[in-house]
This record gives C-alpha cells, sequence and structure tokens, in this order.
C-alpha cells in the first residue's frame, strides 16, 4: 500500500497543466509555451533545493515564467 505524502512537488506536478495553458497564452505557441513552462519548473526546483520549506503559489509559477520568457 502506498501512502501518499503531500509535499511541495507535489503541488508542483498539480500545477503544471495550469501553468502550462498560462505559457500557452504568453507564448502564443504550443512548441515555445512546452519550453517556457519547462523552463519555469526547473527555476522552480532551484527554489525547492535552495528552501525546502518554501512554498510556491500558481503566481509565483507564473511569475517564473514571465521572468523566464523575458531572459
Amino acid at each position: 500500500m502506498r501512502t501518499e505524502n503531500k509535499g511541495p512537488l507535489d503541488g508542483l506536478d498539480a500545477m503544471r497543466l495550469p501553468l502550462l495553458r498560462y505559457c500557452r497564452r504568453l507564448t502564443g505557441c504550443g512548441w515555445d509555451a512546452e519550453d517556457l513552462a519547462q523552463d519555469a519548473i526547473l527555476r522552480l526546483l532551484g527554489v525547492f533545493a535552495n528552501r525546502p520549506a518554501q512554498e510556491v503559489s500558481f503566481r509565483y509559477a507564473c511569475r517564473t515564467a514571465v521572468s523566464a520568457f523575458g531572459a
């Protein structure tokens, strides 16, 4: 029997599809949206590596995507 541990990465996994939809609106292209969402998620994983107790909201994930889009 598998127990469900709710950690910060579970929240990140749950926001992946909404983040992808947001990135699609931002870029206007499905391919670019997938690349941007992946880049934003990698940046958010860096936040978790440095501050494991940090909770990331969807709004913060969107701001991270906008920052990655402009970089």
